[in-house]
């Protein structure tokens, strides 16, 4: 009794690579998905630091003037 057998070789590498490229695409999505709401959380913080520093700058001007008004009406 004879047997044939056949030996196929398959190539791989391009499922590899489609593979590897949907992965890595899959990484940056998470990564941005992770940093959008952090991002967003530091810039509010430091746009609402920037807000009370300017508006401490202000007060202190409005009351340098006032000092100096009080001052010339004495």
């Amino acid at each position: 009794m004879q047997q044939y057998s056949t030996t196929q070789t398959t190539n791989n590498s391009v499922d590899l690579r489609s593979h590897d490229a949907h992965a890595s695409v899959n990484n940056v999505m998470a990564a941005l998905i992770i940093m959008f709401p952090i991002m967003l959380f530091i810039g509010v913080k430091a746009y609402k630091g920037y807000r009370v520093a300017l508006l401490h700058k202000q007060i202190a001007t409005l009351e340098k003037l006032w000092h100096l008004d009080v001052k010339n009406k004495k």
